[in-house]
């Protein structure tokens, strides 16, 4: 039998293979996100050995937030390929993947 590259985690590396090379080898990012809740495993997943923490997830029922922590970098996967979900002055954004995925890096403290 020969792989044809086509499961649930090989097609969802390739909504965010834009990533890739952009993220941290290691270290931790959060996840914003209104998308399944399997989507937030396949991202820890691909992005590993970065660990990927949830700061806000938004999928009815479920509603988590965590303002608590800052983190360097923040993935978000949205459904809304057209406007960021995430809203933090604190961050910029390192690259919009015209597919709801997006890469944000924080700012850094001007003194």
């Amino acid at each position: 039998m020969k792989y044809s590259g086509n499961d649930s985690v090989s097609k969802f590396e390739k909504r965010i293979g834009c990533l890739k090379g952009l993220v941290p080898k290691s270290g931790l990012a959060g996840y914003v996100s209104d998308r399944p809740p399997i989507e937030f495993l396949y991202t820890a997943y691909t992005l590993l050995p970065l660990f990927v923490e949830v700061k806000q997830y938004s999928y009815a029922p479920h509603f988590v937030e965590d303002k608590g922590k800052e983190y360097d970098f923040v993935i978000e996967n949205t459904n809304n390929d057209q406007n960021a979900v995430f809203k933090d002055d604190h961050y910029d954004i390192i690259i919009d993947c015209s597919n709801g995925v997006r890469l944000y890096r924080k700012r850094a403290v001007r003194e």
